[in-house]
């Protein structure tokens, strides 16, 4: 096997203590992993049913960040210059994680551990995300999205309590853990907020408060309007503000026109609209005003979140609303996983000098091999519809080793 590039002088205590099993996802400086405690038992199901108290930590997810700028060349053994942007942001969102920790409906902090040019932090792993929570209801209407949302809004009131914003809310960033818990998770924009507030744009467009994008100071109830943009897109199948290009919506958002309308996407040919308590619990929190918005924990006591009685919400199914906001994006741009991250080579070898060639060190280097020679096989033939051939192929192949889900 090759060496990989930017490759740690000896590998950290986490690959000593950790093999990675899965990528789960991929951004441009960091990976989030699927891994197992080195010393579980292969029957890893038998050893999480027999007793679930020890073995809370054995199944993880670690986010592993790349601190350099630029990878060195392959066995390279200069020295490597870290980005201290890089290395700053992710001190601070381990930082902020041990101070969100330990509520219920937040992500759980594990450890973080530090290599050469390599962070990683380390969390409790949850079963799958937001979307593939909602498409596996067997009913989704308002009165089994109340509960989501109560979920939702407990686990950023518990950040809030913490003095922490965490500027990123969207559906991308929650996930549901086997119980059916939502949890709140990336905390790589989240800030602390004190007596002067916060300033600076950051988050997802749609998603972000009118004030975040004025330039104006702001505070916690930036994330109090983007979860009225969830509840606006889960009812209504389209996003509060459309608009034809970036420019366009980040002015329709800090402008209020046109204004806001409340009906479902008229691409749906919905003939009745949502009750009047979830439209009453929607225009509550999307005060364009922060001072007349809610905090999160005073959203908690709605009407919609706490009655008990199914006639205060519509029977109308959200299905056809979850399909078309997420063909609109509401999700994140779907995209293939890439087969082999070059992340993923550097792990390799890092994982291999601890526990040998494991079943994902063998996978991804498989997976580099035939990409090497698919390309190689590119070079020497024109012949394109063997070439598109061959890429189908490999894609499918591949699919089956990489899971893509969303990360930064």
């Amino acid at each position: 096997m090759g060496c990989a590039q930017g490759v740690e002088m000896a590998p950290p205590p986490f690959h000593e203590k950790y093999v990675l099993t899965q990528r789960l996802g991929t951004g441009t400086y960091a990976s989030v992993y699927a891994a197992v405690k080195e010393d579980v038992e292969i029957n890893l199901a038998t050893s999480l049913a027999d007793d679930a108290a020890d073995t809370q930590d054995v199944a993880v997810a670690v986010k592993v960040i790349e601190l350099t700028a630029r990878r060195p060349s392959r066995a390279s053994l200069e020295v490597v210059k870290l980005d201290e942007g890089i290395v700053q942001a992710a001190t601070q969102e381990e930082r902020i994680l041990r101070r969100v920790s330990g509520h219920p409906n937040v992500i759980r902090f594990v450890e973080a551990m530090q290599g050469r040019s390599l962070a990683y932090i380390v969390m409790e792993r949850c079963c799958c995300s937001m979307l593939q929570g909602l498409e596996r209801m067997p009913v989704l209407s308002e009165c089994t999205l109340a509960p989501v949302f109560q979920q939702m809004l407990q686990g950023i009131a518990a950040v809030h309590a913490a003095g922490v914003a965490h500027r990123d809310i969207k559906p991308d960033n929650f996930l549901f853990a086997e119980d059916g818990t939502l949890k709140l998770c990336d905390f790589g924009l989240s800030e602390v907020c004190g007596m002067n507030g916060l300033k600076g744009e950051f988050g997802t467009l749609p998603y972000m408060a009118p004030e975040m994008l004025t330039g104006a100071t702001y505070d916690l109830k930036v994330d109090v309007w983007s979860v009225a943009a969830i509840f606006y897109v889960l009812l209504y199948g389209k996003f509060p503000y459309r608009a034809r290009s970036t420019k366009a919506m980040e002015a329709s958002i800090r402008s209020g026109s046109p204004a806001l309308d409340f009906w479902p996407a008229s691409a749906l040919q919905v003939r009745s609209g949502v009750s009047r308590e979830s439209g009453s619990f929607m225009e509550m929190l999307m005060q364009r005003s922060p001072s007349k918005r809610p905090a999160a924990r005073e959203a908690l006591n709605h009407g919609f979140l706490t009655s008990s009685s199914p006639r205060t919400r519509s029977d109308l199914s959200l299905k056809p609303m979850l399909e078309l906001a997420k063909q609109g994006g509401a999700f994140g741009a779907p995209s293939k996983a890439k087969a082999v991250a070059g992340m993923d080579l550097q792990l390799t070898t890092l994982q291999e000098r601890c526990h040998g060639r494991t079943a994902w060190c063998r996978d991804v280097q498989e997976a580099q091999s035939k990409v090497v020679s698919q390309t190689c096989r590119s070079s020497i033939t024109s012949t394109t519809s063997t070439a598109s051939s061959e890429g189908s192929d490999l894609s499918s192949e591949l699919d089956s080793i990489c899971t893509h889900t969303s990360a930064k």
